[in-house]
């Protein structure tokens, strides 16, 4: 509430210093198209086969049901929201959208012909996420590196309760773009507290859809409801996300998807012989451990072998690996990924989170605040350190 008074008492202090809006709805002469860059998300759920009224129910209010030759068996798919074509195979959506595993996309509204998604590249800051969608063709919104000012005009597209009804659109006068401090959770997972920079519109609770110019160009995504900000629409700028569109475009999408693979790639302790390593014992961190957020996810380094090449670069027992490289470490087959294909004396980035007093903590929520550092680690077979 407090929140909210005192949003409302800003509004009021910048109401004069606005330019006022056009007396008369502008043309949005691309709306057909905007309608067209939606795209829905969704994630394959199976029911109870146990359970024929809940199997029918969920057919027919949440999405299409995949039968198996029996009535009341088979996989359902489950709404989560929308997304929008920014590329011929490529969708941007918020990240929250897909914690459950298994989404998919349907890319017509009209046609139920389902094709996986790949997340090819995320922000949790951002709270956004791009989905590859192999063998899709989809109709790609233009993109706005602007940020919409107070009095500007917008469309925001969004879609129906139902999946039988058209997508809808609604114009509005935006109210400018605001700057909040909100809890989130950083790449890693750990719990923080970032400013993010959200468009304000006049359209409560927006959850779904998109936001665009007259033009036509993609200006926004809605944030979703936000904690203490009930009854308020925000949008996510899309030129923020704009670092992490154009990376992805200018990817072949073959590259990304092996990346994306190649996280189940592991390999054994008796294998390490003559191949590259950092000189660690580690242990993962369980979910159970990193869901309060207090710890990033990664691997907990319990031993430094003396005069390896992690103990030359500064690296210590209790520190936690997040990151080598480009990949992010969240299994031990992420980190055995991230050095087997490299080779002897090759020196990596490597980012660990270190937090005094970690292994001889009897709970976290005694810990202090750690820190993230950044060291370079060059990499030696087992045979060279022992000389």
């Amino acid at each position: 509430m407090k929140h909210r008074f005192f949003l409302f008492i800003l509004l009021l202090v910048l109401l004069p210093f606005m330019p006022a809006a056009s007396e008369s709805l502008p043309a949005f002469p691309r709306a057909e198209d905007n309608r067209a860059s939606l795209v829905s998300v969704f994630s394959r759920q199976t029911p109870d086969p146990g359970s024929a009224d809940q199997a029918r129910s969920w057919g027919e209010n949440f999405g299409i049901r995949f039968s198996e030759g029996k009535e009341e068996v088979g996989d359902t798919l489950t709404f989560r929201g929308t997304g929008v074509a920014v590329g011929d195979c490529y969708v941007l959506c918020r990240l929250s959208l897909l914690r459950e595993s298994g989404e998919t996309v349907i890319p017509s509204q009209e046609s139920d012909t389902v094709l996986t998604a790949v997340t090819v590249a995320r922000d949790e800051a951002l709270d956004l996420a791009v989905l590859y969608v192999k063998d899709a063709s989809l109709s790609p919104a233009p993109l706005d590196d602007s940020v919409p000012g107070a009095g500007d005009w917008a469309l925001y597209v969004f879609p129906p309760a139902s999946r039988n009804h058209p997508i809808l659109l609604d114009a509005g006068v935006l109210s400018g773009t605001l700057e909040l401090s909100l809890p989130t959770y950083d790449i890693y997972g750990l719990k923080a507290r970032i400013t993010r920079k959200l468009i304000l519109g006049p359209w409560s609770d927006a959850a779904s859809g998109a936001l665009f110019s007259p033009q036509g160009d993609l200006l926004g995504i809605p944030a979703g409801p936000l904690q203490g900000y009930e009854g308020m629409g925000f949008f996510i700028p899309v030129s923020e996300a704009m670092p992490m569109i154009r990376s992805v475009l200018s990817e072949k999408p073959v590259r990304s998807l092996a990346r994306e693979e190649n996280r189940t790639v592991s390999a054994s302790a008796d294998l390490l012989s003559g191949r590259p390593r950092m000189g660690v014992r580690i242990t993962v961190l369980s979910p159970a451990v990193t869901i309060t957020g207090l710890l990033p996810s990664g691997a907990l380094v319990t031993e430094v072998e003396r005069n390896s090449p992690a103990d030359r670069a500064g690296m210590q027992n209790g520190d936690i690996i997040v990151q080598i490289g480009d990949q992010i470490i969240r299994s031990d087959g992420d980190l055995q990924t991230a050095i087997l294909g490299r080779k002897a004396g090759e020196t990596v980035s490597v980012r660990v989170y270190r937090v005094k007093g970690l292994l001889q903590a009897d709970n976290l929520s005694g810990l202090e605040d750690g820190t993230y550092l950044d060291m370079e680690v060059t990499l030696a077979t087992l045979e060279s350190i022992l000389r």
